[in-house]
């Protein structure tokens, strides 16, 4: 089947499970056998894709939330437990099958923090139905359960030692850096990334550099690369087998993200087709790889990870090798700059669609980012594997390359989250293509007039930059924020049920130094919501009411007036637990004024 109908056939099975309309069974079945019989090829896809439809039907079906009741039995883990506000949480797979989001607090969530996937616990708590958010679906999640016993009961089962040993080993040799670069070690060579701080996920977020700690084909990639020179000995057989070995196992070590398991099954597809004689194209096994996965399990469609590796390797096998030809400059630039812009130019519309305008800094990001994100994987899946059972000195040593690479990319992420840059939205996009289109149409010597193809669109880029916010700014969790000026600070609100989200609000204003922060309420989470703020942002003078636990705040006994930008007035007013916080005009003050 030439590489055109295998898209098609990839496309018209999406389609199906998206649309994921009933049929009639046996239709679908003698669809199946005519297009065999017949050989025809165009029959034998929209057979495909009808049958797609129908089990994504089917799928959706059996999706069916669980009802509020008591649960007291066994669960499996399948994920590991990841910190949350309050305890821990995961993902388990009851007795009966179904497949629920628990969290556990208190003692149970002690007892869960310790434990990882494919575990069996014995737990006694509330279940709850789930909704029909798209993630949610995506992942067969049908209810939530709050543990409240937890008793452990037995082990990961004997055939997924290997993966936990592999996962182990790269956790060991995480342990030999400084713990700051610990989780984003973890997350670039196996998308370990729970243990990232508030502040480290919004930066890299902002800094679109979040693909990065999620694992993908180019984690497969690597992983194939370093047990490439031993699979090189083996014969054909003895190397398909030994191939298809290492990608499970780098799959389940992994958790089976739908990332991964999209390049699991490409990679596979690629070596089954080298070992038969037949080499395939990527293209080819991209769209076959899609096409099974999908018939497997059609609400992939449904998940987020899983359109983006898709949109993203299409970009690259599509775009990046004509890009590559067309492109000026040495080959060690070029070949980067076609690869990332293609990658970007095939997840753009999904990026747009479900997150957004986006900041045009993360071309630059990736290409300063992603050189450095292959050396840490590649490194990881080597030399890691065995520096955490080397003496202190020596792992040191040879994790010392690793730690400058890692540091390098948390400081790209820090630096592209801060600078103001145009963002990227629907009509940007449009432009940019078109422009990309002119000039690719022109011929390879007249460079000139592809350049001058781009002076419109980076008018537009100049045009989107940000202007900068005037008065009150209403922040996304919980917050509220004044700019200042050359005579008055500038004062950042932050709400006694503030969370996480307000630290990407400002990262996403390039707010920059806060010269006042008042904290409204002074409880625990308001402390560890501060501490990640002031690792995004040069915060000043930090006032919390009398009775707060933040570390570094000034108690505020007395009212506060601070003069704003626009000459209006902040009132502060303190309780023993609160600070009321209002606005009024000049005339009306009656108090100590700050700024």
């Amino acid at each position: 089947m030439s590489e055109p109908r295998i898209l098609a056939l990839a496309a018209l099975c999406w389609f199906g499970a998206v649309a994921a309309v009933p049929l009639w069974a046996p239709a679908v079945v003698a669809a199946l056998l005519l297009a065999v019989l017949a050989r025809r090829e165009v029959l034998g896809i929209v057979a495909v894709g009808l049958l797609a439809s129908t089990l994504g039907a089917r799928a959706e079906a059996n999706h069916v939330p669980l009802q509020r009741a008591q649960y007291d039995g066994t669960i499996t883990l399948l994920t590991d437990p990841e910190p949350a506000n309050f305890g821990w949480r995961a993902e388990a797979r009851l007795r009966d099958g179904e497949r629920v989001r628990l969290s556990a607090a208190g003692s149970s969530g002690a007892a869960l923090s310790r434990a990882g996937a494919g575990e069996r616990w014995a737990v006694s708590g509330r279940l709850a139905p789930a909704g029909n958010e798209p993630w949610l679906v995506a992942r067969h999640i049908v209810g939530f359960l709050n543990v409240e016993v937890a008793a452990f009961e037995a082990g990961p089962p004997l055939w997924q030692q290997p993966s936990e040993l592999l996962r182990g080993s790269v956790a060991a040799g995480g342990d030999r850096l400084p713990r700051n670069l610990q989780p984003l070690y973890l997350g670039l060579v196996i998308g370990d990334d729970r243990f990232q701080s508030d502040a480290q996920q919004a930066r890299f977020r902002t800094a679109g550099l979040t693909h990065l700690l999620a694992v993908s084909g180019q984690n497969v990639a690597f992983a194939l690369a370093v047990v490439g020179p031993g699979l090189a000995r083996l014969r054909t057989g003895p190397r398909l087998a030994a191939t298809v070995l290492v990608l499970l196992v780098f799959a389940m070590a992994t958790r089976l993200e739908p990332s991964v398991v999209r390049a699991t099954m490409t990679a596979g597809i690629s070596a089954a087709a080298v070992a038969s004689g037949n080499r395939t194209s990527g293209t080819r096994a991209l769209g076959l790889a899609v096409t099974v996965l999908l018939l497997i399990d059609p609400l992939l469609t449904r998940s987020v990870g899983f359109q983006l590796s898709v949109g993203a390797s299409l970009g690259i096998l599509l775009i990046g090798p004509s890009l590559r030809s067309r492109l000026p400059g040495p080959l060690w630039l070029v070949s980067p700059l076609a690869i990332t812009v293609s990658a970007q130019v095939g997840v753009g519309p999904i990026l747009l669609t479900v997150f957004g305008p986006v900041s045009s800094i993360t071309l630059v990001a990736n290409l300063l980012a992603g050189w450095a994100a292959g050396a840490v994987m590649t490194l990881g899946l080597s030399v890691g594997v065995v520096a955490g059972f080397l003496p202190a000195p020596i792992a040191w040593v040879a994790q010392l390359p690793v730690r400058v690479l890692v540091w390098w990319i948390d400081a790209v992420a820090a630096w592209a989250a801060r600078v103001p840059a145009p963002m990227v939205d629907g009509r940007v996009a449009l432009l940019l293509a078109a422009a990309a289109v002119f000039a690719w149409r022109i011929r390879a010597g007249k460079r000139s007039l592809r350049l001058a193809a781009f002076l419109p669109l980076g008018l537009v880029l100049a045009l989107a930059i940000p202007a900068a916010p005037q008065g009150t700014v209403e922040l996304t969790g919980g917050g509220r924020w004044w700019p200042g000026s050359a005579q008055t600070p500038s004062v950042l609100v932050v709400e006694a049920g503030a969370d996480r989200r307000l630290i990407e609000a400002l990262l996403e204003l390039r707010a920059g130094a806060i010269d006042i922060v008042i904290l409204e309420g002074g409880g625990r989470s308001v402390s560890r919501l501060v501490a990640n703020l002031r690792d995004v942002a040069g915060l000043g003078e930090i006032v919390a009411p009398p009775l707060h636990r933040v570390v570094g705040a000034r108690r505020l006994l007395t009212p506060m007036v601070i003069v704003l930008a626009d000459g209006s007035q902040l009132v502060v007013s303190p309780t023993a637990e609160r600070l009321e916080v209002s606005i009024r005009d000049e005339s009306q003050a009656d108090g100590p004024t700050t700024g």
